[in-house]
């Protein structure tokens, strides 16, 4: 077992990994540890995503599920969150959790089961783009119709703000490459402002007529139909969603340096963060200096566009790179000049902008589209967690890029937070693919479970059946990605007791490799 670290440059990435196993890449170490906390941050937006749906919880709960719905949502996304920083720590694969599941699966079950993860993780962050620049739209919308009360919105109206919201993420994902590293500490320090100020000027806007704590933390609303308990259910899906996306860091290891400490890191502060100023932000209901507030969220929305943006591209880009999807090759490749995946950016623009065509007909199928992405991102997540739980913890240890302490490490904790996670994940989705209220009606039919159990693996299903059966054969790039975080071991890793691993991550995985290849 050989070791490898790097000594003399602490934040080293990709750039001095230029060619391993045959693999050329182009990245180079373009976030610092403080934008990958911005964009970590910018992504998720708990307290502007909170905001901004809270139509579906104001029937669903009230009250109630805004702030005990929220902490129940909190702690099931926490404990999502901590298993796979703790398995990004030790393999911080660009993949996120379609690679880890591959590392962790039976030999026997892992090019399908990483396929699958691979589909509903991409698919997921495809519609996940989509939702920042609806809430874009929309709270723009809403400024023209404050300031024009004879105003009567269009769907046209908000199709071309849509389209320009994502427009102006393709353009600075293909061109402004370079600002993204401010873009993710402007939108971060931006994003906290806003959440501050909104907060105190709520506050001074409702003093000295305060709601009583009976009406702020104890209102049940249920205008669904449902019983009570599935009104509640379905109200967390308000609070789930600005909490979703806590793997976006994992999918940008390969353009930051020490990825197995930063990565983890943003992944757990990030859904910390937001929660605390969500909650006071939804107790004091002001409606304040809107148009001037308003402002915070719509700039959030755009820092929100590009990042999203910025790490779907990436996850569709590690799916193609492995063959996953037709027309791989092209889909995978990164444009010189700009050493971006503009293919791969274009692509998620593109159905970014079909899905805003649908809308031109049916808001509720555009609805399932965005809901669709906490469905299908919640059930990557569960995926590998659940590898955890039925092989074994110690299974980390085995498939890790370094031997000795890891940074992150549940311990004896482990087990009850990988299945709290699990839990959640998987008890949720089942009640986010409820119609809204009953009796059910086209109007409030839940279009998700189309979207989500339908179209996804049909595409899946076809992209296997022309493509994927013949070509693909799980990650192609994972000993590149593990071999890069051997090489960026640094003084103060070593002082901690790591060493790089040689060799495959599992037994049999070199091997199966070097066959991959030579086929």
């Amino acid at each position: 077992m050989s070791e490898v670290t790097n000594t003399n440059k602490p934040d080293v990435a990709l750039d001095d990994v230029a060619s391993v196993g045959g693999h050329q890449h182009a990245h180079t170490s373009r976030f610092t540890p403080l934008s990958i906390m911005g964009i970590a941050f910018a992504i998720l937006n708990s307290w502007v995503a909170g905001a901004a749906s809270l139509s579906v919880v104001l029937v669903s709960g009230g009250p109630v599920a805004m702030l005990w719905g929220f902490l129940i949502s909190f702690v099931g996304v926490m404990c999502i969150a901590a298993s796979m920083a703790e398995i990004c720590a030790v393999l911080p694969c660009v993949g996120g959790p379609y690679h880890w599941t591959f590392a962790l699966a039976p030999p026997k079950h892992r090019i399908g089961m990483a396929y699958v993860t691979g589909w509903l993780n991409t698919a997921g962050w495809i519609c996940l783009v989509a939702t920042a620049s609806s809430l874009g739209a929309t709270f723009i919308i809403n400024i023209i119709a404050l300031f024009h009360e004879n105003y009567e919105p269009q769907p046209w109206h908000t199709f071309v703000l849509y389209v320009a919201f994502s427009i102006g993420g393709w353009l600075v994902n293909v061109f402004g490459a370079k600002l993204l590293d401010i873009i993710g500490k402007a939108v971060f320090i931006w994003s906290l402002s806003g959440a501050v100020l909104v907060c105190i000027v709520c506050l001074s806007c409702a003093s000295p007529e305060f709601r009583s704590g009976t009406d702020v933390f104890g209102t049940f609303v249920n205008e669904t139909g449902w019983n009570n308990f599935v009104a509640f259910m379905l109200g967390l899906l308000q609070s789930t969603f600005s909490l979703v996306g806590t793997d976006a860091v994992a999918h940008l290891v390969l353009e930051m340096p020490r990825a197995h400490v930063n990565a983890p890191r943003a992944m757990l502060l990030a859904p910390v963060l937001g929660p605390l100023l969500t909650i006071f932000y939804q107790a004091t209901g002001s409606k304040g200096g809107s148009t001037a507030l308003l402002m915070f969220p719509v700039i959030c929305m755009v820092g929100a566009a590009i990042a999203i943006l910025t790490a779907s591209s990436r996850t569709t880009q590690a799916l193609a790179a492995d063959r996953g999807i037709p027309f791989s090759r092209f889909f995978a490749s990164e444009t010189k000049g700009v050493n971006v995946p503009v293919p791969a950016i274009t692509l998620n623009t593109f159905w970014v902008i079909v899905f805003g065509c649908v809308y031109l007909g049916s808001s509720a199928a555009l609805n399932a589209i965005l809901s669709a992405s906490v469905v299908l991102i919640q059930l990557s997540y569960a995926a590998p967690i659940i590898l955890l739980l039925f092989r074994g913890r110690s299974l980390l240890d085995q498939v890790s890029f370094h031997v000795g302490p890891r940074h992150f490490n549940l311990g004896k904790f482990g087990y009850v937070v990988n299945a709290w996670g699990v839990f959640f994940a998987i008890f949720t989705t089942i009640f986010f693919v409820f119609p809204s209220e009953v009796p059910v009606t086209s109007t409030s039919m839940n279009y998700t479970v189309v979207v989500a159990f339908g179209v996804v693996p049909l595409l899946a299903g076809l992209s296997w059946a022309f493509h994927g059966r013949k070509f693909y054969n799980g990650p192609r790039n994972l000993d590149l990605a593990l071999e890069i975080a051997r090489r960026g071991l640094t003084d103060q890793d070593r002082e901690r007791g790591m060493s790089g691993r040689s060799g495959g991550i599992v037994d049999g995985l070199s091997s199966e490799k070097k066959e991959e290849e030579s086929v």
